[in-house]
C-alpha cells in the first residue's frame, strides 16, 4: 500500500480493539505531545507508531501491519496491542483498506463481489464458465456444478440459478465477511428429487499451481506447499424443511429430529432466532451428511436417498457443499448432534433443555471453539514479554436476567470434524459472570471480555502462529446458557520499552544465590555478579554492574557485551573484597540506541569460615513421632516414625544438608535448630549424615549417625506346593501352626513357576465354584496391629458387579481385612475393574470400609502377586502389586488415614469372604503369606519373584 498518514479515530474505535476500515479517515491534530511529535493516528512502520504513542500518550496504528484480520497498535503506555478477529473486518480495494461489501454486482468476467477478502467470480450464465472461481494470496481454486447455468437472478449477496434442472434450484450466498461461499441445490419435491442425476452429483475442482487438494473430515483443502490450507470446504450437508418456523439450531441427523418442533416459537429462554433455511438446516429439520469423496476428476457426494424418498421429507430438499478462503475457523460441537462449523451469525453454550425451551430440538450440551491463525509476531515474542491478553465475543443472549458464569479455555486446534467434546485440552484460563438480554436493564447485548493471558503465552512458547480457545457453560443446567456471535476477537498486550534487570543472583563457586530483601551471604571475596536484561523489540542488549561499599563505589567494570535480549549477563569481581563485609550491586540495562532501564539492586556479604560440625538428638516419642532411634540402639520399625533434631555451635548456621542411607546429602532443613522427621521404608541399620550450612553457604564437615530399625517376623506362610489332600501345610518354618483346612470342591493344578520352567512342581489351589476355598481353625493374626498379607493369584473369570476375595479373616459378623480384586464400582480411579485391599472399622456387618485400589495389571488369565500392608503406627493401609517376570510393578499406593479400633477374632480364609455370599474367588492362589508388622518395599519385591528364603527374618 502507499504510505499515508491517517489521523486519530474516536477512543470507542479503538476500545473494541481494531480499525474498521482505513477509507474515509482525515488528519486531525492530537493531544500536544511533550516535543516536537507530529501526532497522528496510524503510521506505516512499527517504530514510528510506538514512538508517536509514547511521545503523545495515544493509541496509533501500524498500518503496515494490517490484514483483513489483524490490527496492531502502539499503545501510550509503551506496549503493543495485536488485535486479530475471527472474521475478516476490512479488506484492500485498489491498494488502499475499504468496508467489506459482500453484495454480488457485475464484472468483467461474470458476476463479483463487490469488496471482497477472498476474489470470487461466479457465472453470469455465459457457456462454458465454471460456478465459481477463488484466488487467495496468489492461489486459485475453481468450483464448477454438474449442471448447465442459466442467466442468473441477483439479491444482494445471493445469487439464484432457476431451473438447472426440472424442478432443481442452485443458490450460491456469498458469506458476511466476504471469505467464501455456500452453495445449495433446492429440490423442490418428489419428483424433482427422482431425476437420476441428483443420485450422486460431482463437482469438478480445479486448483492453481502449488496447490494440492485432499479430503479432510469429510470435506475437502486445499493446501499450499508449506502445508498452509488456503481453501476449505466443511463436509456437505442435506436437509429438508421441517421447520415452518426455522431457528438457529444445531441440526440432527436424520431421524432424529423432533416433529413437534415444527412450527417452534421465534424467540424463547433458548435465544434462537429465524434464519434463512437456504443457510443452513435449522431445528425441526431432517438432516443426513454426505462425506465427500475427492478425486482428480473433483468432489463427489452421494444425497442421502432416504430424505430424498421418505414419506415424511417436508420439500424442498436442500444439498450444499461450501468453499472458504477464510484464515480463522470456528464451531460449535455438541454431544447429540454434529459439529456446526462455520456457525453463523451465533451459537450457544451450556446445556440446551427440552424441557425448559421447546426450541430445543432436542437436550443437547454445547461449546464453543475458535481458531487464530496468523499469530505469528505473537509467537516470536517470549512468554515473559507478554503483559495480557483478552478473548472478546459478543453475547446475543443468556437464558435470563440473572449473571451466571461463562469461562474460556486454552483448546487444542481442531478441524470440521472434530466433535464432542471438541478434543481433550480444556484448560480453564478465565471466567465472566453476566447475563446478556436486550430485554435484561443494565445487561445488553455487547462484547464480553474474558483474560486470554495463558493461550498468549503458550503460543510464544511453542514460537507458532496460532492458538484456539474454547467457551463453555455449566452443563448441568439451562440457566446457563447463553449464546455468542462468531466474530469473536483475540487481543495481546505485549511490552516493549526497556525492562528492569531481573533475577539479580550472585556466585561463588558452585553456588549460586538470588537476591532478596535482605543480605546475601557469599563463601568468596571475588564473586560473579549476575543479571538478566531484556528488551521487548528483541534487539541486543548490554548491561552495566557497580559494586558499592556504603556509598562508595569499589568496582565499575563498564558495559558488558552486547547479548541477545533476555540473556543472563555476567560479571566476575576482579577486586578482592573484605571479610565479613556488605557490598551492594547495581545494574542497568542499555539497548542498542542507549536508551537505559531502571537500576535493580542487591545487597550481599562476604564470609568465608567453615562452621562447627553438627550434633544429632533422637526425639522423645509423642503422638507424631511414636518411634525413638537412639544412636546404635534396635528400636521401631517399618512405618514407625521417629525425628531428629540437629544443633550446631556456630551462630551463623541457617540450614542442614542431610541424607539417610546415601551420601548424597541432597535434602535440606532450615533453621539453626530444625527437626527433621523420619519413617523407616526398611529394617536394619540405618545411616544418618548431615552437614551445616551457614549463611554464606560455608559447610561444616559431615556427621554420621547410625540406627537399627526392627525386622517384623513371618507369621505364616503356605507355599500350597502339597499338590494333593485336603490341607494345605504352613510352610513357615516355625511348625505347622496354622494348617489350612480345604473344602471338598476344592482342587489343585500348576503353579505360577510352570509358566516359566514346565519341569517345575510348583502347585497351587484350583478355587472354581462357589463352595472352593481353604480355612485355619482360628485367627492367624492380629488385625487391629499391624501386618502384611500377600499371595500370588491368577484370576480366570471377573466377578462381574461383585467382587472376589484372595484371603480375608472372619471377625464377628464381618471381616477383618479383605484383599481381593473388584468389578462392583468400588474402584477409586473409576475403573471398570481393580485390586483392592481393605479394613473395616468395626466388626459389625454394615460397618464403614476404607480401601485402596488399582487398576494395574487387571484382568484374567495371569499370575499377580498382591499384598495389603496395614500399618497401625503410621494410620494407613497399602497395597502393592506387580508381574512375575518384573515387567511391572506399582510400588505400595497408601490409602486413606484409617485405623483399626477392633481384633477379627475368626478364621483366615483363603478364597472366601465373610461377607457378600462370601464373595469366592475364581482362579488360581499360590504362596499365601502374612507378616507381623508391614512390609517394606525390599521383602514385597522378594515375595513377588519367589525368594522366600530371605523374608524370614528373626529381630535381633
Amino acid at each position: 500500500m502507499p504510505s499515508r498518514r491517517l489521523a486519530a479515530l474516536a477512543a470507542a474505535a479503538f476500545a473494541i480493539g481494531w480499525l474498521p476500515s482505513g477509507a474515509a479517515v482525515a488528519d486531525v491534530e492530537g493531544p500536544a505531545p511533550s516535543s516536537a511529535v507530529d501526532c497522528v493516528s496510524a503510521t506505516d512502520a512499527e517504530a514510528d507508531a510506538a514512538a508517536v504513542a509514547t511521545a503523545c500518550s495515544s493509541e496509533v496504528e501500524v498500518l503496515d501491519a494490517r490484514t483483513p484480520w489483524d490490527t496492531l497498535i502502539a499503545q501510550g503506555d509503551g506496549t503493543m496491542r495485536w488485535v486479530s478477529s475471527a472474521t475478516a473486518v476490512r479488506t484492500e480495494v485498489g491498494g488502499e483498506w475499504a468496508d467489506i461489501d459482500n453484495a454480488v454486482v457485475p464484472g468483467e468476467d461474470g458476476l463479483v463481489v463487490a469488496a471482497p477478502v477472498t476474489a470470487m467470480t461466479f457465472s453470469d450464465g455465459t457457456a462454458g464458465a465454471p460456478l465459481a472461481r477463488l484466488g487467495r494470496d496468489g492461489h486459485e481454486l475453481t468450483f464448477d456444478v454438474p449442471v448447465e447455468l442459466p442467466a442468473p437472478t441477483v439479491d444482494g449477496a445471493r445469487i439464484t440459478y432457476a431451473d438447472v434442472l426440472p424442478g432443481v434450484d442452485l443458490l450460491v450466498t456469498v458469506n458476511a465477511d466476504a471469505t467464501g461461499f455456500s452453495e445449495v441445490l433446492r429440490v423442490a419435491s418428489p419428483q424433482a428429487a427422482a431425476d437420476p442425476r441428483i443420485a450422486e452429483l460431482t463437482f469438478p475442482v480445479e486448483v492453481s499451481d502449488g496447490l494440492e487438494v485432499a479430503a479432510e473430515s469429510g470435506g475437502f483443502v486445499a493446501t499450499d506447499g508449506a502445508g498452509q490450507v488456503i481453501f476449505s470446504s466443511p463436509t456437505p450437508a442435506m436437509w429438508d424443511s421441517s421447520s415452518d418456523a426455522p431457528v438457529s439450531q444445531p441440526f440432527a441427523r436424520r431421524g432424529l429430529a423432533d416433529a413437534s418442533l415444527r412450527g417452534a416459537a421465534p424467540a424463547d429462554a433458548a435465544g434462537v432466532t429465524n434464519t434463512d433455511p437456504v443457510a443452513g438446516p435449522t431445528a425441526g429439520d431432517a438432516v443426513a451428511w454426505m462425506p465427500a469423496e475427492v478425486s482428480d476428476d473433483g468432489v463427489t457426494i452421494v444425497p442421502d436417498a432416504e430424505l430424498l424418498t421418505g414419506a415424511d421429507t417436508v420439500w424442498p430438499v436442500y444439498i450444499d457443499p461450501s468453499v472458504t478462503g477464510s484464515r480463522n475457523q470456528w464451531t460449535a460441537v455438541r454431544d447429540v448432534f454434529g459439529a456446526k462449523y462455520a456457525f453463523a451469525p451465533d451459537e450457544g453454550v451450556g446445556l440446551c433443555n427440552r424441557a425448559t425451551s421447546t426450541t430445543c430440538s432436542a437436550t443437547f450440551k454445547s461449546r464453543l471453539l475458535w481458531t487464530f491463525t496468523g499469530l505469528g509476531t505473537i509467537g516470536s515474542l517470549n512468554a515473559n514479554q507478554i503483559v495480557s491478553a483478552t478473548f472478546t465475543a459478543v453475547a446475543t443472549h443468556s437464558y435470563d436476567c440473572t449473571a451466571r458464569p461463562v469461562t474460556l479455555y486454552r483448546t487444542g486446534d481442531f478441524s470440521s470434524g472434530t466433535g464432542w467434546p471438541g478434543g481433550s485440552l480444556w484448560e480453564p484460563m478465565s471466567t465472566q459472570t453476566f447475563a446478556a438480554k436486550s430485554s435484561c436493564a443494565g445487561q445488553p447485548v455487547r462484547r464480553i471480555e474474558f483474560d486470554a493471558t495463558p493461550q498468549a503465552r503458550a503460543i510464544a512458547d511453542a514460537n507458532t502462529a496460532q492458538g484456539s480457545v474454547g467457551l463453555a457453560a455449566d452443563e448441568s443446567s439451562m440457566a446457563y446458557w447463553k449464546r455468542f456471535q462468531n466474530d469473536a476477537e483475540f487481543w495481546v498486550v505485549y511490552n516493549r520499552p526497556p525492562t528492569t534487570p531481573t533475577t539479580l543472583r550472585v556466585t561463588a563457586g558452585s553456588v549460586t544465590k538470588a537476591c532478596g530483601s535482605t543480605v546475601v551471604w557469599m563463601n568468596s571475596a571475588t564473586p560473579t555478579l549476575r543479571a538478566v536484561v531484556a528488551d521487548p523489540d528483541g534487539g541486543n542488549v548490554q548491561a552495566n554492574f557497580d559494586l558499592y561499599s556504603g556509598a562508595t563505589a569499589v568496582f565499575n567494570p563498564g558495559l558488558t557485551t552486547a547479548k541477545a535480549s533476555g540473556a543472563e549477563h555476567t560479571q566476575a569481581v576482579t577486586v578482592t573484597l573484605s571479610k565479613n563485609a556488605t557490598y551492594q550491586m547495581r545494574v542497568n540495562a542499555q539497548d542498542p540506541q542507549g536508551l537505559t532501564s531502571a537500576v535493580a539492586s542487591c545487597s550481599f556479604g562476604v564470609d568465608t569460615t567453615a562452621p562447627d560440625a553438627p550434633t544429632v538428638a533422637p526425639v522423645r516419642a509423642t503422638t507424631s513421632y511414636p518411634a525413638v532411634y537412639p544412636e546404635g540402639a534396635w528400636s521401631g520399625g517399618i512405618g514407625q516414625a521417629g525425628a531428629f533434631t540437629f544443633a550446631s555451635a556456630s551462630t551463623d548456621v541457617l540450614s542442614y544438608k542431610y541424607s539417610f542411607n546415601n551420601t548424597a546429602l541432597a535434602q535440606t532443613a532450615s533453621g539453626s535448630k530444625p527437626t527433621v522427621a523420619f519413617t523407616p521404608t526398611g529394617t536394619g541399620t540405618q545411616t544418618l549424615r548431615l552437614q551445616a550450612v551457614d549463611r554464606a553457604g560455608n559447610v561444616s564437615g559431615v556427621t554420621l549417625y547410625t540406627f537399627n530399625v526392627t525386622i517384623p517376623t513371618a507369621n505364616a506362610r503356605w507355599s500350597l506346593d502339597d499338590g494333593e489332600g485336603t490341607v494345605a501345610i504352613d510352610s513357615s518354618g516355625f511348625g505347622n501352626r496354622y494348617p489350612l483346612a480345604m473344602t471338598e470342591t476344592t482342587g489343585w493344578t500348576d503353579g505360577p513357576l510352570v509358566d516359566f520352567d514346565p519341569t517345575s512342581t510348583d502347585r497351587a489351589l484350583l478355587l472354581d465354584s462357589l463352595e472352593d476355598g481353604a480355612a485355619s481353625s482360628g485367627p492367624v493374626l492380629a488385625t487391629q496391629m499391624g501386618f502384611t498379607v500377600g499371595a500370588t493369584v491368577r484370576l480366570d473369570q471377573t466377578p462381574a458387579g461383585s467382587r472376589a476375595t484372595i484371603v480375608s479373616q472372619d471377625g464377628a459378623a464381618a471381616s477383618g481385612f479383605e484383599l481381593g480384586y473388584r468389578a462392583d464400582g468400588g474402584c477409586e480411579d473409576g475403573a471398570a475393574e481393580c485390586w483392592s485391599f481393605s479394613m473395616r472399622a468395626t466388626g459389625a456387618a454394615n460397618a464403614a470400609e476404607t480401601k485402596v485400589t488399582s487398576s494395574a495389571l487387571t484382568g484374567v488369565g495371569d499370575w499377580v502377586y498382591v499384598a495389603g500392608v496395614y500399618d497401625e503406627r503410621g494410620s494407613t493401609i497399602g497395597l502393592y502389586i506387580c508381574s512375575l517376570d518384573g515387567a511391572t510393578e506399582v510400588d505400595r499406593l497408601d490409602g486413606p488415614a484409617f485405623r483399626a479400633e477392633w481384633n477379627a477374632a475368626g478364621a483366615l480364609r483363603v478364597g472366601q469372604s465373610q461377607q457378600l455370599g462370601a464373595a469366592p474367588w475364581a482362579g488360581a492362589v499360590a504362596d499365601v503369606q502374612v507378616l507381623d508388622g508391614p512390609a517394606d518395599a525390599n521383602q514385597l519385591r522378594r515375595a513377588c519373584h519367589r525368594t522366600f528364603d530371605d523374608t524370614v527374618v528373626v529381630t535381633p
